[in-house]
């Protein structure tokens, strides 16, 4: 009984990390602040940036769920709890890069030019997560941390992007 509550607390974890890439107008105030850049391509529509964005999250998703899902195998040989610090180190070695590189891919589309602030704020609100994780991994490696990407997620689906933090 101890592995399974074990394992539910550790998915938890990991399903609020995967979360990340969000669509409301909520206040974030976690002092980071972030040069947004968006791809200066030809612009797509808003139904082919929710389409890509969508795509870009559900990958992620699935990457960190598979690795998730390995890293609870690997960590729970021994006990019920994965060690706090090999918690910590998830989110630093996987989790924190995933959310980066999907984020980089996220700069790459160029939202409809009536939707770039929008999309803008997303990617700041999103950028600024990830930077308040890796200021204090500790803090975000536990279950019962309030999630910073609540904000970015909330933008997302707001949007329409119903796989980035829906």
């Amino acid at each position: 009984m101890k592995r399974k509550a074990a394992a539910a607390v550790l998915m938890m974890l990991v399903a609020a990390l995967a979360a990340g890439c969000g669509g409301d107008d909520a206040k974030q105030d976690t002092g980071a602040t972030t040069t947004a850049t968006v791809a200066e391509a030809p612009a797509l529509s808003k139904a082919e940036y929710i389409s890509r964005g969508n795509a870009i999250c559900r990958a992620t998703r699935a990457t960190l769920a598979k690795e998730g899902a390995k890293f609870r195998t690997d960590a729970t040989k021994t006990a019920a709890l994965p060690p706090p610090a090999k918690i910590r180190e998830f989110v630093t070695k996987v989790s924190i890069p995933g959310y980066e590189r999907m984020l980089e891919q996220m700069r790459l589309l160029t939202p409809p030019q009536r939707d770039k602030r929008t999309i803008v704020a997303y990617i700041v609100s999103f950028d600024n997560a990830i930077k308040t994780v890796k200021a204090n991994v500790p803090k975000y490696a536990q279950a019962d941390a309030v999630d910073p990407f609540d904000d970015a997620n909330a933008r997302a689906v707001s949007y329409g992007m119903k796989d980035c933090g829906g």
